[in-house]
C-alpha cells in the first residue's frame, strides 16, 4: 500500500473513517481501487515506484516532484478504497452465508446513505487522480517512469483530457465521474472524425502540442475549436448511449443507483433527451464547420494539414471512378 498507517489514510479521506477500522481490513479494496481507477492512466510500474518510495526507509528518498505525486496519488486512493469497501464493508461471511452486523448502538446505513457516501467518495477519489495527471502532465521530464510508459500513452491519446477541460469548451460542466464515462467516446470521436477531417500527422502534432511540444499560435486556436467539436459530439453520442445525462445544466455519469434500490431498473426515454442530442449535434457540427472554414482560409499555415489534403484528393486527369489503374484507398475531403 501506499500507505504506512490507517491514520495516514484517514488523514486523506478525513473525518468519514471510524478510527475501528484497521489498515488491514481495506487490502482488498485499496487493489481494486488501485486496479480498477488508477492503473490504466498511471501505470503498475509507476504506482509500485510510489508505494516503494513512500516507505519511511525509502532508499533513496523520494524527490520534489514524487513526493508531490505521492501525496496526489494517496488523495485519490484513500477515498477510492472507501467507494469499493462500501460495497462489502456492510456484510460477513458466516458459517450459514453473508451476514449483517447490527446492535441496539449501530445501525446499519439507510441505502441512499451508502448511494450518496458511494457517489460522494467516487467523485472526490477521480477528481483527484485528475489532479494527480495534470502535476505528471506539467513535471513529466521529472517523473520518467511515468512519462514513458503505456499509461502515459493512453493519458494523452486524446484532445481533451481532463474533467477541467471539458468544463472550458462545453457549455454544461462536468465533473471527472463523468469524463470517465465520456472517455471512451472522445478517443472514437478522434478516430473517425477527425483523422478524416486533418489527417494522422496533423492530428498527432496537436496532440504532441498538448503535451508541451512546440507548435505554432494557429495550431493552438486549431486545438481548440476542435476540442470544442469534440466534446459536443461526445456528450451527443453520451446522451444517446445512456452513460450521461444533463441534470440542472451538469453533465453527469449515468446514476445506477437510487435511493431505495441497488440498481436502476429503467433507462430515460429518447423523448426525455432527444432536445439535448440535437442540440449537442448541432453545436458539434457547427464547430466542425468552423474548423473547416479555418483550414481553408489558413491552409498555408498547415503544410501538414495541406500535404495530407492534397494526397487524399482525387487525380483530376483519372478518369473516376471507373480507371482501374486509379489509385485506391484515398479520401475526398471537401472544405
Amino acid at each position: 500500500m501506499i500507505f504506512n498507517t490507517f491514520l495516514e489514510l484517514k488523514k486523506q479521506a478525513g473525518g468519514q473513517v471510524n478510527v475501528g477500522v484497521e489498515l488491514t481490513h481495506l487490502t482488498a479494496a485499496y487493489q481494486a481501487a488501485r486496479d480498477n481507477h488508477l492503473e490504466r492512466y498511471l501505470g503498475d510500474a509507476f504506482l509500485d515506484k510510489l508505494e516503494a518510495l513512500a516507505k519511511p526507509d525509502a532508499d533513496p528518498e523520494p524527490t520534489e516532484a514524487e513526493q508531490a505525486v505521492i501525496q496526489h496519488v494517496s488523495r485519490a486512493l484513500a477515498l477510492l478504497t472507501l467507494y469499493e469497501w462500501t460495497f462489502t464493508a456492510g456484510v460477513q461471511m458466516g458459517p450459514n452465508g453473508l451476514v449483517r452486523y447490527e446492535s441496539d448502538k449501530v445501525k446499519g446505513a439507510y441505502k441512499y446513505q451508502t448511494n450518496d457516501y458511494r457517489k460522494w467518495s467516487l467523485a472526490g477519489g477521480l477528481n483527484a487522480l485528475d489532479a494527480a495527471l495534470r502535476y505528471c502532465s506539467q513535471h513529466a521530464d521529472d517523473l520518467e517512469t511515468w512519462n514513458d510508459s503505456d499509461a502515459a500513452e493512453y493519458h494523452r491519446a486524446v484532445l481533451i483530457r481532463g474533467y477541467r477541460t471539458l468544463r472550458r469548451v462545453h457549455n454544461q460542466p462536468a465533473d471527472r465521474p463523468a469524463y470517465e464515462a465520456l472517455r471512451p467516446l472522445l478517443f472514437d470521436v478522434q478516430e473517425f472524425v477527425f483523422v478524416e477531417l486533418i489527417g494522422r500527422e496533423m492530428l498527432d502534432k496537436l496532440l504532441a502540442g498538448l503535451s508541451g511540444a512546440e507548435i505554432s499560435a494557429e495550431e493552438k486556436t486549431l486545438t481548440r475549436m476542435l476540442q470544442r467539436s469534440l466534446a459536443a459530439f461526445a456528450v451527443r453520442e453520451g446522451l444517446k448511449r445512456n452513460v450521461v445525462e444533463l441534470q440542472g445544466g451538469r453533465i453527469l455519469q449515468t446514476e445506477a443507483l437510487e435511493p431505495q434500490s441497488t440498481e436502476k431498473t429503467s433507462n430515460p426515454t429518447m423523448a426525455t433527451i432527444d432536445v439535448s442530442i440535437l442540440q449537442n449535434r448541432e453545436f458539434a457540427e457547427r464547430h466542425l464547420s468552423a474548423v473547416r472554414n479555418y483550414l481553408r482560409v489558413n491552409i498555408l499555415l498547415f503544410p501538414l494539414y495541406a500535404e495530407w489534403l492534397d494526397a487524399n484528393q482525387p487525380d483530376p486527369d483519372i478518369d473516376y471512378p471507373t480507371d482501374p489503374g486509379r489509385r485506391t484507398g484515398g479520401k475526398v475531403v471537401r472544405l
